[in-house]
């Protein structure tokens, strides 16, 4: 089980995001996120460590994959320069929300429990995966 934000933050994070979500630059709605005290994979979490563990390996690995150099997704893990700029780039294809994970297009796939939303496609990132990505957020998704 997931270690969650607790309740009353989840609720405040929430509300200042559903009462601005379109103005978010990505357009997503909140979601609940691991805690601050979550153990993440990779400390610090970097997001050259990141995309090398997590990412890459996750996205982008072998011959076929949904974000590799090939794919038909608009998102791709093919480089770390290229990835970095599509995930933390400028208006409406950002899909983070430097300083704010919980309002990030990113974390919203990762943390969904539908499977049409959420990535990787057909498994969801470790507890240790998810709070490094989230923790790197959290401090500004520095490159």
């Amino acid at each position: 089980m997931r270690s969650y934000v607790l309740v009353s933050l989840a609720f405040a994070a929430l509300a200042a995001c559903s009462s601005s979500s379109n103005d978010s630059p990505s357009g997503a709605a909140c979601v609940a996120v691991p805690s601050a005290d979550c153990k993440p994979l990779v400390d610090p979490p970097t997001f050259d460590a990141i995309y090398t563990q997590i990412l890459r390996p996750s996205c982008a690995s072998g011959g076929v994959s949904c974000h590799g150099a090939a794919a038909a997704s608009s998102l791709s893990f093919s480089s770390a320069d290229e990835a970095y700029a599509m995930l933390v780039g400028q208006g409406d294809g950002a899909r983070v929300v430097p300083g704010d994970a919980t309002c990030s297009q990113l974390m919203k796939r990762i943390m969904s429990d539908d499977p049409a939303v959420r990535m990787p496609r057909g498994s969801q990132l470790s507890e240790p995966e998810t709070c490094a990505i989230t923790k790197w957020i959290a401090n500004g998704a520095p490159r």
